[in-house]
C-alpha cells in the first residue's frame, strides 16, 4: 500500500467518525433531521484541517442567511401561495448570480443560502405554518455537522495545507533536477556547486557580450551573476529562485 492509499483510507476513517459522532450528538439531543449533519459532514471535509474549517464557516453562514431570508419571505406571502413561490425563485436567482460572480470562498455562503431557500421554502408553500421549525432545525443541524467535522479533522492526525505545498514543490524540483544537471555539468563529468547568495556572499550583476561562431560577430549580450568567482548563467524566463541552486539539491 502506498502513502497516498493510507492517506486515503486515513481521511476517510476520520469522515465516518465524525459523521457518526453528529449523528449521535443529533439524536442525543432529540433532532429529527440527522441525514443533514451527516451529509455536511462529507460535504465540509477537505484534506487539510484549515481547508474544512473555512468551507465549514462559510457553509453555517450561508443557511443562517439563507434560513432567515426564507423565513422572512414565507411569512410575508404566506397568503399567496403563487407570490411566495415567485419571491423565492427571485431570491434563489439572486444567491446564484452573486455566488458566480464572486471567485472568492465567500460564493459558496450565497450558493448555500439559495440551496437552503429551495429545500426548506418551496415544501412551506402548501404548509408555511412549520417553516420556522423547519428552518431552525436545518440551521441545528448543519452546525452540528460542522462542528463535529471541524473537531475531527483538526485534532485527529491535522493535514496542514504547507505539508501538500511541500510535497508539491519537492515533486516539482525532483522531475526539474536533470535538467538542472545538465545545465551545470562541465565538460568533465562533474557538476558545478553554485552558492545560494547572502549577506557573507551578496550577488554581483555584470553584462557580458559573446560573439557567435559565424565570422565573429558581436553576439547579444547575456546577464551573469557572479557569486565568489562563480558564474551562473540566468535563464532568459523565468528567473529561478536563488533556493533552486542549493548544494543539497543538485
Amino acid at each position: 500500500m502506498t502513502k497516498a492509499h493510507g492517506e486515503a483510507m486515513l481521511f476517510s476513517a476520520k469522515c465516518f467518525v465524525a459523521a457518526m459522532l453528529a449523528y449521535y450528538v443529533s439524536l442525543r439531543i432529540s433532532l429529527t433531521g440527522s441525514y443533514w449533519a451527516i451529509g455536511t459532514v462529507y460535504i465540509v471535509s477537505q484534506v487539510s484541517a484549515g481547508a474544512s474549517l473555512g468551507r465549514g464557516f462559510y457553509r453555517v453562514l450561508g443557511t443562517l442567511g439563507g434560513a432567515v431570508a426564507t423565513v422572512a419571505i414565507v411569512f410575508t406571502f404566506a397568503n399567496e401561495p403563487l407570490l411566495l413561490s415567485v419571491a423565492l425563485a427571485t431570491w434563489i436567482g439572486f444567491c446564484l448570480y452573486v455566488s458566480l460572480l464572486d471567485s472568492t470562498p465567500r460564493a459558496y455562503a450565497f450558493a448555500l443560502a439559495g440551496a437552503t431557500a429551495s429545500l426548506i421554502g418551496f415544501p412551506s408553500v402548501i404548509a408555511p405554518a412549520s417553516i420556522f421549525a423547519v428552518a431552525s432545525l436545518r440551521v441545528q443541524e448543519i452546525s452540528i455537522g460542522v462542528v463535529c467535522a471541524g473537531l475531527i479533522h483538526g485534532f485527529v492526525f491535522p493535514r496542514r495545507a504547507t505539508d501538500r505545498y511541500h510535497a508539491r514543490l519537492s515533486h516539482i524540483l525532483a522531475n526539474f533536477s536533470p535538467l538542472l544537471r545538465k545545465r551545470f555539468r562541465k565538460h568533465d563529468g562533474s557538476i558545478e556547486r553554485a552558492q545560494v547568495p547572502g549577506p557573507q556572499n551578496p550577488p554581483t550583476r555584470v553584462l557580458r557580450r559573446e560573439n557567435s561562431q559565424e565570422g565573429g560577430k558581436t553576439g547579444r549580450f547575456k546577464r551573469v551573476f557572479i557569486w565568489n568567482s562563480l558564474r551562473v548563467e540566468t535563464l532568459k524566463s523565468p528567473r529561478l529562485p536563488a533556493s533552486l541552486f542549493n548544494q543539497s539539491f543538485l
